[in-house]
This record gives C-alpha cells, structure tokens and sequence, in this order.
C-alpha cells in the first residue's frame, strides 16, 4: 500500500497536509510546489522507522521552512500606492523643516538617563 501525503491550498489560505492511498509500499510527499519526497519501507521496518525517515526527508527538503516563511507574506504595494506613501512622508519632513526654521519645533531631550 502506498500512502501519499501532499501539501495543498484549502480555505482561507491554510496549509493543510492530507494523504492519499495507492498500491505498494511507497510514502510520497506532493506539495503546491515541485519538491517530492518519496519512501520506501523495507521487508524488516516498523512503520514508525518509516515515519521517521519521511519526515527525515521533508525536513531535509524544507519543504515545512517554506511554508512556514509564505505564512506571514504580504503582497507587494503597487508602484501607485509606494508613490504616495513616499510623497507624504516628503510632505511632512518640508513642514517639519519649515517648523524647525522657525523655531517652532520643541526641543527633544536625549533618551540617556
């Protein structure tokens, strides 16, 4: 009996990890990307040794770093909305510079005790 487990995109954008069943006795691993990671279980091995080593070579794969860095991504702003942003910031560091010509501006103390 071969089990396959395969990494795939469900609702929400979660990771789940599933398992599918053919013949023999292989382990396979089938992400959303191209690594795939495939056991064997030999005549004399327990079915925990073969756990083992199939998350041996997920591991070793880093399949699970990779889905761990893409949980937390965030979509890149377009050039518009980066144009913007940049445009404030210049809007407001010539009104401070204004200001501080002026001598409106308090004074800020250093943060040393």
């Amino acid at each position: 009996m071969t089990v396959g487990l395969y990494l795939g995109f469900v609702e929400f954008g979660l990771w789940a990890l599933g398992a599918v069943a053919h013949c023999s006795r292989t382990w396979y691993l089938f992400p959303a990307m191209i690594t795939n990671v495939k056991v064997e279980k030999n005549n004399n091995e327990s079915s925990a040794n073969v756990i083992r080593r199939f998350t041996k070579r997920v591991q070793n794969a880093g399949i699970i770093r990779r889905l761990r860095d893409e949980r937390y991504h965030k979509r890149v702003k377009s050039s518009n909305v980066r144009k913007g942003v940049r445009l404030k910031k210049l809007a407001k560091k010539v009104a401070y510079e204004k200001l501080y010509k002026l001598g409106k501006v308090p004074e800020q103390g250093t943060r040393r005790k």
